[in-house]
Parts: structure tokens; C-alpha cells; sequence
């Protein structure tokens, strides 16, 4: 069991081992170097906020900043050191957190791909160059009636095309992703830059 893991199983977020299996896999190897850095971490969709308990105490710099945005609030951040939560619709990246340029930006919230796809193009723009962007539980892009009724439309589809513009030449390139990288129930794409 990884340090990651470990947190996930105590605080009882889905992502650890004992459900979807992410911290182990993904996350612990991705975000290693980044423990100690004084990063800026925002994620979509929180719950009851087990899983910002689980990167707060994750990430340990002073300065680090960990934010949730959803549109109820369960959780009480004031409690968790440099921990903030916005009762938000999770596209709306107009909140004062995105000026922050957040190094990992994880999209945990509805799962609607229409959703899913607005957040992207809201927030991407936001992330620090060399930043994560982060779509969890990508399957329900098979699940919702919308998204059945029309495939093409799904958000991952949309992470399909993306993959194809980032490998395009020409005018129609995608210049500003560095890479996309699908897991099983999971996209990860990288900005550009350093």
C-alpha cells in the first residue's frame, strides 16, 4: 500500500484501493515529486470532501492550497490548513482560485460528458504550464442516456479527437497540450510548457 492509498482508505475516498484503485496506480507515481512543492491542487467535485482531506494532508509544503468546488458545500475546510472550498457550478472558472494557476486540476464532479467538456475548455486555460488536468470515472461517458443517444458527443470522444489534434500538423494542431494519456476510467493530459 502506498502513502497515497493509505490516506485514501483512512479518509474513505473512492479513489483508493478499496474502489477505483487510482492512488496506487496513477496518482502516487504522478504526483511524487510534487508532495513537498508548494503546489495549487483544484478539484471538481468534492462530496463530503474526503478526498481533500486525503491531499491535504498528501501535499505537505505550508504554502501548498488545496480547493474544491461543487454546488453544495458538506465539507468544512476551515478545519484543514490551506484548504478552501467554492460552491460553484463545476465549469465556472471565474473563481479567484483560478488565478492562482493550479498546477493539478481534477475533474471528479458530475460525470456528464456535456459537463465534463465545458470544464475542461473553462479551466484548462488556467493551469500553470506543465500542469495536470485530470478526468476521473471517464466510463460514465457509456452510462448517461444523453451520452448513449449521442456517442460522438461523449466526453470521451472528446478526449479522442483531442489526442488526434495534439498529434496534428499543420494549422489545426493542439499546441498547447504537451500529452494525453488514457487509464483505465481515466484521461490525463498535460499542458505544455514547463
Amino acid at each position: 500500500m502506498t502513502i497515497l492509498d493509505e490516506l485514501a482508505c483512512k479518509y474513505g475516498t473512492d479513489k483508493g484501493s478499496t474502489e477505483h484503485n487510482y492512488c496506487a496506480t496513477v496518482y502516487e507515481p504522478l504526483f511524487a515529486h510534487l508532495r513537498h512543492q508548494p503546489i495549487v491542487l483544484v478539484e471538481l467535485g468534492i462530496w463530503e470532501g474526503a478526498s481533500l482531506k486525503m491531499w491535504s494532508e498528501y501535499f505537505t509544503h505550508p504554502d501548498r492550497v488545496i480547493v474544491g468546488v461543487d454546488n453544495v458545500d458538506r465539507f468544512d475546510a476551515a478545519v484543514w490548513r490551506n484548504t478552501y472550498t467554492y460552491i460553484a457550478d463545476q465549469a465556472d472558472a471565474d473563481l479567484p482560485v483560478a488565478k492562482l494557476l493550479p498546477n493539478i486540476i481534477i475533474d471528479d464532479a458530475s460525470h456528464i460528458s456535456t459537463k465534463t467538456i465545458a470544464s475542461f475548455q473553462n479551466w484548462f486555460p488556467h493551469l500553470k504550464p506543465g500542469g495536470l488536468y485530470i478526468v476521473e470515472d471517464i466510463v460514465t461517458s457509456y452510462y448517461y442516456p444523453e451520452d448513449i443517444e449521442h456517442p460522438c458527443n461523449t466526453a470521451m470522444e472528446f478526449f479522442k479527437r483531442l489526442a488526434d489534434q495534439v498529434n496534428r500538423w499543420g494549422e489545426h494542431a493542439r499546441d498547447d497540450i504537451a500529452s494525453i494519456c488514457f487509464h483505465p476510467n481515466m484521461v490525463i493530459i498535460k499542458k505544455a510548457g514547463t
